[in-house]
């Protein structure tokens, strides 16, 4: 049976979420439910057409506030809604534990859901984020409780975490002082100092200019005190404090969302990991000298460089030769025009790698 009409008949029917689908487009009975998504250009709102999942069914459904909280309901009543019942509780239960974690000291991921310790409350998460849309949606199986958020513009994500922070700081506020984290630790965490590149990335091909887009730079500011970089070029900078041995706590970010960060080794301690206490789906491992973004930009720089000028220097060494009246041996000619291909060759590989990765 096809995964669409699977999820049709046995979760959305029972839980009457008629007005979701995880079809492409949307049906003809469901697209005057869809909002518009937009983007912002710096002077106006841009309107965008439907978004198709080339990854689908990863975030391919399409689905109302009420419909989710329908879904959201029968989770926290153990798999029921109203007189159907879509998971036998055991299952509910099993879905709901933890299955893996990154560190002991983070929060880890259940079956489908994710951990994270909002205001001293164990949360049960799931974000869904494509270009126009970003939503957020999050369970709270002691309290019976729950919020779903959903944004139709390209810069709603922080947008959704703003609204979950005002939500949980309102209905369970933390008795625990943000402030709290001290800086008064002797250990130097210049050996934090470096790099961390997402372990999920791409490590051989073109791909991997993406991953350096996704990197985390650590850098010593103070005692016990560091700089945390996101991307590359950065985008975005904060200041965590540490707080415990390898626990590091920020002093931009409320610790709703990404929570502290954790250092940690293998089991040999061969390398330096990076955990975010409230992100169980991402780990992150700093990266040796000849792996650092810079290093890598720059030799790609360099060859196509290099690349372009022996393209140049092949008509103009001809034209020398011809106006000196020399001639080259017939083994000057072939590594000349070898080089030359492959300088061709090589220049359209990356070009047309890179626009696939586009």
């Amino acid at each position: 049976m096809p995964f669409e009409q699977y999820i049709e008949k046995y979760i959305l029917e029972p839980l009457e979420m008629n007005h979701s689908t995880f079809l492409q487009p949307l049906p003809a009975n469901l697209q005057s439910d869809m909002a518009i998504g937009y983007s912002y250009d710096g002077k106006r709102y841009m309107a965008h057409d439907f978004e198709w999942k080339q990854s689908a069914p990863a975030g391919a459904m399409s689905a109302t506030a009420t419909d989710m909280a329908k879904f959201m309901i029968a989770m926290l009543n153990k798999g029921s809604y109203k007189d159907k019942r879509i998971l036998q509780e055991s299952t509910v239960e099993e879905m709901q534990k933890e299955s893996f974690t990154n560190d002991s000291r983070v929060n880890g991921i259940a079956h489908g859901f994710m951990e994270a310790d909002f205001n001293g409350q164990r949360c049960l998460f799931h974000n869904g984020d494509i270009f126009q849309f970003h939503t957020s949606h999050v369970l709270l199986p002691q309290q019976n409780a729950g919020i779903y958020v959903a944004f139709n513009g390209a810069q709603g994500m922080w947008a959704v975490n703003d609204m979950i922070v005002a939500f949980m700081d309102y209905y369970y506020p933390t008795k625990k002082d943000r402030q709290t984290a001290s800086g008064n630790l002797s250990q130097d965490v210049s050996k934090y100092e470096g790099t961390y590149m997402p372990l999920r990335h791409e490590y051989t091909t073109m791909g991997k200019l993406v991953g350096l887009t996704q990197s985390i730079t650590v850098k010593q500011t103070g005692s016990n005190r560091i700089k945390v970089s996101l991307g590359f070029p950065a985008q975005l900078s904060a200041y965590y404090v540490q707080t415990d041995t390898d626990r590091f706590r920020s002093e931009d970010f409320p610790p709703l969302i990404y929570g502290d960060i954790v250092f940690g080794t293998d089991s040999k301690a061969n390398a330096l990991y990076q955990f975010q206490e409230n992100n169980p789906t991402t780990a992150y491992i700093k990266l040796p000298w000849y792996g650092e973004p810079w290093f890598t930009v720059s030799i790609l720089v360099s060859s196509m460089i290099l690349f372009i000028i022996i393209l140049i220097s092949m008509p103009v060494r001809i034209w020398r030769n011809l106006r000196i009246k020399r001639k080259s041996t017939p083994m000057e000619r072939r590594a000349v025009f070898t080089s030359w291909l492959l300088s061709i060759l090589s220049l359209a590989n990356n070009y047309h790698r890179s626009n696939r990765i586009c």
